[in-house]
């Protein structure tokens, strides 16, 4: 009984982890380390941990999970972040720009339009111009918005789309288990990062469909082989042009969107009283 006991403890602390590839011409996966010839499916990352899951190792699976793929989502957050206020910047130099150039075209049109013709008539064309550039900066706003987000999303690109998770040899998975798990897989969501379960046991799915896994988790994860999983995986990224934007992200583009668009009317309001003279975007920095 004590060498039994102190045998499972071993394997529990110590189990069997690896990444896997694809075996050349057939649908089977094996570790990565075994032979050369084996195939690593580009943006896939596919790792397997044999030993149940439960309080004990919960925090265990999720640092060798970081460890063997190379994917730590706070790193990956951070770099994420650093991509899109980086394209946030390139944007706002570019809106600068712009507003410097509608503000000289708008001042030099004004002055041409009062030498041609008289006051009354330069009132009632102005008050024109203002329900025109009311509906022109509506249109601007829409077109900031999604431009932003296109040029977000293209900023940052993680370095797979999806990470199988072999849950072949798992028997078992306490509630721990679970709510670390579910983690980890919001995590990986907020970098682009998909999660897929593969070859659950019947008990397990069970375990998983009973607690509240799938009220944090939006898209379908289980499949039934690594295969599978794989194939839908590859499917899917060929469907989505980049990753999706987070809440916070879009609330980021929305209010850059807001600001830019407030800017131009500003300029367009008093656009008699802006300096003439163009500086060059350099000239501060």
């Amino acid at each position: 009984v004590i060498f039994a006991l102190y045998f499972v403890l071993r394997n529990t602390q110590r189990p069997y982890i690896c990444a896997m590839g694809r075996v050349p011409g057939t649908n089977a996966y094996k570790d990565l380390k075994l032979s050369r010839t084996l195939i690593q499916i580009p943006g896939i990352k596919i790792f397997r941990f044999d030993c149940n899951l439960y309080f004990a190792n919960a925090e265990q699976f999720r640092d060798r999970l970081y460890e063997r793929t190379g994917l730590n989502p706070k790193k990956l957050k951070t770099k994420k972040q650093k991509a899109l206020y980086k394209a946030l910047l390139q944007r706002k130099r570019e809106i600068e720009l712009a507003e410097i150039e509608e503000a000289a075209a708008l001042k030099k049109e004004k002055k041409q339009m009062k030498k041609r013709i008289t006051i009354e008539e330069d009132v009632e064309k102005d008050d024109d111009d203002d329900k025109s550039l009311t509906e022109e900066q509506q249109n601007e706003l829409q077109l900031e918005n999604g431009e932003m987000q296109t040029r977000f999303s293209r900023a940052w690109v993680p370095p797979v789309h999806t990470v199988v998770l072999d849950f072949s040899v798992i028997s078992y998975v306490d509630s721990v288990a679970v709510k670390i798990l579910s983690q980890i897989i919001m995590d990986y969501k907020e970098v682009g990062i998909k999660i897929f379960l593969a070859g659950c046991r019947e008990d397990v799915r069970k375990i998983i469909k009973k607690s509240e896994f799938y009220q944090t988790i939006d898209y379908n994860c289980l499949y039934f082989t690594i295969h599978e999983a794989v194939v839908i995986a590859q499917e899917l990224n060929q469907q989505v042009g980049g990753p999706p934007l987070s809440p916070k992200d879009v609330l980021m583009v929305e209010e850059e969107s807001r600001e830019a668009s407030a800017r131009l009317a500003a300029i367009s309001e008093s656009g008699e009283n802006y300096p003439g003279d163009i500086p060059q975007l350099g000239a501060s920095e």
